[in-house]
């Protein structure tokens, strides 16, 4: 993979961003193991084959603000290769930010399965992104280029590699926040309990925002400590406690809204958080703040305050469905143009989401913009476009589309199960005869512009809403927002609280795009085309107090504690006592989420095994057990044609139709041909 789709990646990869409903967001890729304060971070996702003779991979490592590492990291090396290689002119190298670290020749001996640890010197690593490059020469046969294409000639990077490395232990300011409260490495040592003054909105989207917030910057596994809980006085936690709301205490002046942040230690190692101000305005601006870590930098001390709004960083995320279906690569998270450099065999390879809540036709596809240089042979260098590792479309490399080409490829109709299109780009970049021990970078290139679109054919209805789609696929604003409302009871009890944080902690781990919470308390919700999607939690019993949306859910609960479910569905009173009962429905443009449970403790054991396994979860309704037994349903739903227009596209859609429906043109023009001339006459 390329630097920049590498860099790309592992970025979106530390923000939590899952592109599938049922996998759980990992810190740089994959899950790393924790022990005591030493981490081993996976370096890929799964073994990573070089077949070009001189190659190279990157993968990366961040090194989080306010870390600090006093031992060198340790680059943990597995890899194989091909026995056929000449030791003479093997060689692999590791290089930090373009510094080498440590060469190394290859042996015969050595190629079923190697191990190398290399230590990373400190001087080279950096506070952000730092590149970790293998470097691979491997030959097997002697003369010029004999090796390229050569099957038995590669190298494999395995997926046990691993950096390990050590953080040292450090006194907390303001400047680190998320930290302590999240460990961004190691989602399992996440503990925090958030403590509200009292209930209102603008405390309970503060605590919403939080969660989400420190949900996408957290790092694999289910948190040891999520909940929520009205303030009690005097109460004392063992764990991480951010306080919201409620009036702090410190030797200052308030005027207007002003906002006042207070770090401080508490038992056994854990720290306590306050987030308020002199009026309930002082929690949310507390909380845009935090959610805004160039402003976290900024911060020095234990104690803050600050009146002037501080707006928390809006994240990009997918862009909403328009009438056409029109989208760019900036709108699926590749902000730049994305280069392939190297002689040979070079490749990109990007990911387009199915849009939640939509069917897409045939018709769409993917249009490449691309650029290259003019040194390439025309008659060897060439592009191909794979979906989802499918060759659909090629283009030849030539000095007339070096400043700019477009290639078209088609995207196929997904299953319903698939949630997007693996669109790979090939390039074969030939220069001739050339001397391969070298990679030619700054002469054999392509570009992906930027200006790439993906145009997806959206059907004329929107496809049947499923519990799939939970946490990672939601619709979005004309801005691109995703607009979450949280409907809870009028008094919200502790367990409610706790399972609404840990379900936009859970959103939070799975989107990468701005996250604009709301909140309704009460039985009677006002439920508009702004309050998006709608999610609400608490007890089963609850479905009988949510009277706004009606008939909208497949499941409610009758006034006597009985069970009213839709036609296509039949399902036990008892499961309201025994089971946890998710489900999904859409009123007007709002779709709807019901997470309701038979007891807290049901639910929380639920909410563990998605925080590291994802779920199953599909169709309209879900009952789960104690057990973690999930028993799904789905309604079946038969669309009807929309109309003359969509019956002619569907008939000229293959060849045979297409040939009779231009017989039935031209027979058609020729009868009306004769009829006018003969009425003439």
């Amino acid at each position: 993979m390329l630097k920049r789709v590498c860099l790309l990646m592992a970025m979106i990869w530390s923000l939590g961003f899952i592109c599938t409903a049922d996998a759980a967001p990992m810190e740089l890729g994959l899950k790393p193991v924790v022990l005591g304060n030493e981490y081993s971070i996976s370096l890929f996702m799964d073994d990573k084959v070089l077949r070009n003779p001189n190659a190279a991979l990157t993968g990366f490592l961040e090194i989080k603000p306010g870390m600090k590492l006093s031992v060198a990291p340790v680059l943990d090396l597995w890899y194989s290769y091909s026995p056929t290689i000449l030791p003479d002119i093997s060689t692999m190298t590791v290089s930090v930010n373009g510094i080498p670290a440590e060469s190394r020749r290859l042996v015969p001996d050595g190629a079923f399965r190697s191990n190398w640890q290399v230590a990373l010197p400190l001087t080279s690593l950096r506070e952000g992104i730092n590149e970790i490059t293998i470097s691979v020469l491997h030959r097997s046969i002697e003369g010029l280029c004999k090796d390229i294409d050569n099957d038995a000639n590669w190298f494999i990077i395995r997926l046990e590699t691993t950096i390990k490395f050590k953080v040292d232990a450090m006194n907390y300011s303001l400047a680190n926040f998320p930290n302590p409260f999240i460990d961004e490495y190691f989602g399992a040592r996440n503990n925090v309990t958030f403590s509200l003054a009292n209930i209102n909105d603008n405390n309970i989207i503060s605590m919403l925002r939080l969660s989400s917030f420190m949900g996408r910057m957290s790092g694999y596994g289910s948190p040891v400590v999520w909940e929520a809980r009205l303030e009690q006085p005097d109460a004392v936690l063992d764990t991480n406690v951010i306080r919201l709301g409620g009036q702090v205490e410190a030797d200052v002046n308030f005027s207007g809204d002003t906002a006042f942040l207070k770090l401080f230690p508490s038992l056994n190692g854990h720290y306590n958080l306050s987030v308020g101000g002199n009026n309930e305005n002082g929690a949310k601006l507390g909380v845009n703040a935090l959610c805004n870590n160039k402003f976290v930098r900024t911060l020095s001390g234990s104690e803050t305050q600050f009146s002037l709004p501080v707006q928390a960083e809006k994240l990009s995320g997918k862009k909403g469905l328009d009438s056409k279906g029109i989208y760019t690569l900036s709108d699926i998270g590749y902000n730049d143009d994305i280069l392939a450099a190297g002689a040979f065999h070079q490749e990109a390879e990007i990911f387009i989401p199915k849009p939640s809540n939509y069917d897409i036709e045939e018709g769409s596809y993917v249009e490449l913009h691309f650029r290259h240089a003019k040194i390439l042979d025309r008659k060897k260098s060439a592009v191909t476009v794979y979906v989802n590792d499918i060759p659909i479309r090629s283009e030849v490399l030539t000095a007339e589309n070096a400043d700019g080409g477009i290639l078209k490829a088609e995207l196929p109709v997904l299953p319903a199960n698939q949630q997007g299109w693996r669109v790979r780009f090939a390039f074969y970049h030939d220069l001739g005869i050339i001397d391969c021990s070298k990679r030619y970078d700054d002469v054999a290139w392509s570009v992906i512009e930027k200006e790439t679109s993906i145009y997806l054919a959206v059907s004329s209805h929107s496809r049947q809403e499923s519990l799939a789609d939970f946490p990672g696929y939601f619709n979005t604003d004309s801005n691109g927002d995703i607009v979450l409302t949280m409907w809870l009871s009028q008094t919200p009890d502790n367990d409610e609280l706790t399972a609404a944080a840990q379900l936009a902690y859970w959103i939070g781990q799975n989107n990468t795009g701005n996250i604009v919470w709301k909140v309704q308390l009460g039985p009677q919700a006002v439920i508009s085309n702004d309050s998006g999607t709608v999610i609400t939690t608490g007890q089963n019993r609850v479905l009988t107090d949510k009277r706004t949306i009606g008939d909208s859910l497949p499941v409610t609960v009758n006034a006597d504690g009985t069970i009213k479910t839709s036609e296509w569905l039949s399902i036990a009173t008892d499961a309201i006592y025994r089971k946890n009962i998710f489900q999904v429905a859409r009123k007007g443009d709002n779709v709807i989420y019901a997470f309701t449970y038979a007891n807290i403790e049901n639910m929380k054991s639920f909410m563990r095994l998605a925080f590291i396994n994802g779920t199953s979860l599909n169709g309209q309704v879900a009952l789960i057990d104690a057990n973690g037994q999930t028993l799904t349903f789905a309604e079946e739903v038969k669309h009807q044609d929309a109309g003359l227009s969509k019956i002619f596209r569907n008939f000229s859609g293959n060849r045979l139709g297409s040939y009779l429906a231009v017989i039935a043109v031209v027979v058609c023009g020729t009868l009306i041909m004769m009829w006018y001339s003969k009425r003439r006459k």
